[in-house]
């Protein structure tokens, strides 16, 4: 008898523990649609299991790295006394049928891990948010082909910002260089890019 209260037991915890949980699905994005890097930051967020960005959370930030070529997404997020790195992984899905062509990005789920709460570098990232203002809307780049993207998006002193960087670490332009020195900082409150 005994057996069977323990496998009821086991089957009440696991039926219970499945509303708590939910799996997360593979997630397809259209990368020629009218809102690319919108989709690419949403899919990324569901992706980790965070909760969509939202102005009454408080200031924050997220900085999705991705290396196409790769198929890695590493994110970094950043929020008053917390810093958590998300790894995520990726895949293309090109077709070409002439009108009816396809080129998606398949997001795999990921998982995200924090660092210690205590941590003084994420009090140094928070201070460079604000700076992130004057990048609203904005694409930094030099035109390198390979390598990295960021799409980063947050929220400071109640407005929201988003921009777009690639590879800023290769150029020689002043501002590029700032978002470069930005993108480090904030990164550092988790420590080094991956």
């Amino acid at each position: 008898m005994r057996s069977w209260r323990y496998a009821w037991t086991f089957i009440a915890a696991v039926v219970m523990g499945a509303g708590f949980t939910a799996a997360r699905a593979d997630e397809r994005v259209a990368l020629e649609s009218d809102d690319t890097e919108g989709n690419l930051i949403a899919a990324y967020t569901r992706a980790a299991g965070l909760k969509p960005l939202k102005l009454r959370d408080g200031d924050q930030v997220r900085i999705w790295f991705d290396e196409p070529m790769a198929g890695s997404v590493t994110g970094y997020v950043v929020i008053k006394g917390q810093a958590k790195r998300c790894k995520l992984t990726t895949e293309s899905d090109f077709e070409d049928k002439g009108e009816n062509s396809r080129n998606d990005l398949i997001v795999h789920a990921g998982n995200c891990e924090s660092r210690p709460e205590e941590d003084s570098r994420i009090e140094d990232a928070m201070r460079h948010l604000p700076e992130a203002l004057e990048f609203n809307g904005q694409e930094f780049g030099c035109g390198f082909e390979d390598g990295w993207e960021a799409r980063v998006d947050g929220v400071i002193g109640g407005q929201r910002f988003s921009f777009y960087a690639d590879n800023t670490d290769g150029c020689k332009d002043e501002k590029i260089r700032r978002v470069d020195d930005w993108l480090t900082a904030v990164v550092g409150a988790y420590g080094k890019r991956d």
